[in-house]
């Protein structure tokens, strides 16, 4: 455990060295594969239920791709801020980090721009959710744990109040809940972050394992009282989607770190682990690449074909952030 501490006090920042956490490149990349795939074979016209976003109400794998976004965000979020005050101080590191987030939030209103006959139609996004929770997290993350938690129950009870207050139209024609879904993405990222930190200084294991477990529980129970909505990002979607990104990192973790130091070959992963160094490049060129398989094939094409192309679409992504590792060519903000 001390040698994924040691990683851990070297996890890149730009501020110390470029050693990394293998399980966080792998978890990243294994995030944005299924993201390239989604892109690739989601909108023909006979991809099944499963293999698309939901409707209003309901729960697939793809919807929980902006959730595992988040989470990844909030792995390191702590460290690498605590460290760049060492080195910089405190105002440096705020403005840093504030002109990072803005910078998402500008690139994901190019990426979304439409053209309409009105003029140009600025639509919001995964990184506009991600750059505005960023902020948030950036000035709340010297607060006290506690203060944090209670704000986060708090944002997350106003936010499930503003849905029954308001037209479920109204919230839910906007990717992640548009700005009203903010309150709630507050709330998944600071609880995220707190778990992530203590986890990854080998703390609290067993307690991060057992909210994996317990928060898809506490959220299909919810269920039963608040339809399961994606789109207006309320409380059982919430406490699921948390859960599973945990879940599913432990898994990641235990086997690149823990059966890692037996296996040795696992140490050598070189797929996934590639891809997680450069998630946001590839996920910005995904508004480009995504319109490959429709220019190249029928929508009434048959899902082997398609499923077919969405497989050879994540190889060609990966060869792509391969030349680019090679290379050390990274897009870091």
């Amino acid at each position: 455990m001390k040698k994924i501490e040691e990683s851990l006090n070297k996890q890149d920042s730009g501020v110390t060295s470029r050693k990394r956490l293998l399980s966080i490149d792998v978890y990243k990349g294994v995030m944005i594969a299924f993201a390239i795939f989604i892109n690739a074979t989601a909108y023909f016209q006979y991809s099944p239920t499963w293999n698309k976003g939901s409707e209003l109400y309901g729960l697939t794998y793809v919807d929980l791709f902006g959730p595992f976004f988040l989470f990844a965000l909030t792995m390191t979020f702590e460290s690498s801020f605590n460290r760049r005050i060492q080195k910089d101080g405190r105002i440096k590191t705020y403005l840093h980090f504030i002109r990072r987030f803005i910078i998402y939030i500008l690139i994901g209103f190019l990426i979304t721009l439409e053209l309409k006959s009105y003029g140009i139609s600025l639509r919001w996004g995964t990184l506009q959710m991600l750059g505005m929770t960023g902020l948030f997290l950036l000035f709340t993350i010297e607060f006290k744990p506690y203060l944090r938690l209670i704000f986060s129950i708090v944002f997350i009870i106003v936010h499930q109040f503003i849905i029954l207050q308001f037209s479920e139209d109204i919230i839910s024609q906007y990717p992640h809940g548009g700005v009203y879904g903010l309150l709630s993405w507050f709330s998944f990222a600071t609880i995220a972050s707190i778990l992530n930190e203590q986890f990854l200084k080998c703390k609290m294991r067993l307690i991060y394992i057992l909210s994996g477990i317990l928060c898809p529980i506490l959220g299909i129970s919810l269920s039963y009282f608040i339809s399961i909505s994606r789109q207006l990002v309320n409380l059982p979607f919430i406490f699921i989607s948390l859960g599973i990104s945990i879940l599913l990192y432990s898994l990641v973790f235990y086997i690149f770190e823990d059966v890692s130091n037996k296996i040795k070959w696992l140490k050598k992963e070189r797929f996934f682990n590639v891809m997680g160094k450069n998630t946001l490049l590839l996920y910005i060129l995904q508004t480009v690449f995504k319109f490959i398989p429709y220019l190249l094939l029928p929508l009434d094409a048959e899902p082997f074909i398609f499923f077919s192309f969405g497989i050879l679409m994540v190889l060609m992504n990966y060869i792509l952030a391969y030349a680019l590792d090679k290379f050390q060519i990274y897009l870091v903000l």
